[in-house]
């Protein structure tokens, strides 16, 4: 059959990004326009099912997805899936796709249908034991939970906190209520995700309870890398306040946060030379700017962080601007993360190397 091509680049611009796989391997037609539009990204084509992806955006894949996965790709059985494999949806370091993982994602995505029909095929809908329950929650997905529970299926372990901590990934609160129901522990993880996805009434929830779900540095540190100042104003605002500490700067400027950064000093959070590095890391050089006029201290580490990520116009401000560095140790960073065209400028600056 003959395509118009105008007409397949036109269908494959409007593709979710998690959709190109599956379209790119229907025939060399459709695989060559789903390459032309992300050939200039540098993109290649994959379908992301890790879990910080699929947290962005859920997925929306139907039966027949799941069915084609099954059915043409190399899987390894789900009674072979190693234990220490078994983080929710955790795919991005392994080239082998357990059937399992079909399970986590179809509960992640709230599809019974889908559950149903892998278990028609021999999968345990218990076959990870409480994790896939675990993948319901961090999904917001309440009717699987509850129908997992009357398939018999235990949704947590003696004193296991995974179920809260999916759940505050998730940000629901009708599922964190339901787990916690069900005899689900929690630890201060589910607060600093709660903080971290900017789930404040969940956050509220979580410390209302008697006892509250404790929490501690990183609850505000990770409020404050993601931007989430009315998270991060509320956990200061609370008799006590949650503790907080120089991490919070460290990673407001890490991650570009001006505005925090600046509601942060006038607080009183403290700070030292590490919150310049982590500016500089972070290719911030507008925040290493306000640092420094704020009077924010800084030490060698600004400059090899700077080099480490590639940051090269942060780094010739750096030394513009007096940062001091060691030229060994900086010379030694920028090559061992294949920073040629920093390396390259550091030596026109003399800085001497050990090879």
């Amino acid at each position: 059959m003959e395509w118009d091509y105008g007409m397949l680049l036109e269908v494959a611009k409007h593709l979710e990004g998690n959709d190109h796989l599956a379209f790119s391997l229907t025939c060399k037609a459709f695989r060559r326009a789903s390459q032309e539009l992300r050939r200039p990204e540098g993109r290649p084509l994959t379908t992301d099912l890790r879990r910080e992806s699929l947290l962005k955006r859920k997925p929306g894949f139907g039966l027949e997805w799941y069915k084609w996965v099954y059915l043409s790709f190399k899987r390894i059985r789900w009674d072979r899936m190693p234990f220490s494999a078994r983080a929710l949806l955790n795919l991005a370091a392994r080239p082998a796709l357990h059937d399992g993982h079909l399970m986590h994602v179809a509960a992640f995505q709230g599809s019974k249908k889908v559950m149903k029909w892998l278990v028609s095929q021999g999968i345990p809908l218990d076959f990870d034991e409480w994790l896939v329950g675990a993948s319901a929650a961090a999904g917001g997905q309440l009717s699987i939970l509850k129908w997992f529970k009357e398939q018999g299926c235990s949704l947590v372990e003696s004193l296991d906190s995974y179920a809260c901590y999916n759940a505050a990934l998730g940000g629901s609160l009708e599922v964190m209520q339901f787990v916690r129901g069900e005899g689900c522990g929690w630890h201060p993880d589910v607060c600093v995700q709660a903080a971290k996805g900017n789930h404040l009434e969940l956050l509220k929830w979580l410390r209302s309870q008697e006892p509250p779900c404790p929490w501690n540095f990183e609850t505000a540190a990770y409020a404050a890398k993601e931007g989430h100042l009315d998270v991060l104003q509320w956990l200061r605002s609370q008799d006590p306040p949650c503790p907080w500490g120089a991490s919070c700067c460290h990673y407001a400027a890490l991650t570009g946060r001006i505005d925090v950064l600046r509601w942060l000093r006038r607080e009183g959070c403290p700070w030292h030379a590490a919150t310049c590095a982590h500016a500089a890391k972070g290719g911030h050089r507008d925040v290493l700017e306000w640092l420094r006029s704020e009077g924010c201290d800084w030490d060698k580490y600004a400059c090899e962080y700077a080099a480490e990520e590639g940051n090269l116009d942060v780094l010739k401000w750096l030394r513009s601007e007096g940062c001091p560095w060691n030229e060994r140790e900086i010379c030694s960073s920028a090559a061992m993360n294949e920073r040629w065209d920093v390396l390259e400028w550091l030596r026109s600056e003399g800085c001497v190397w050990v090879v």
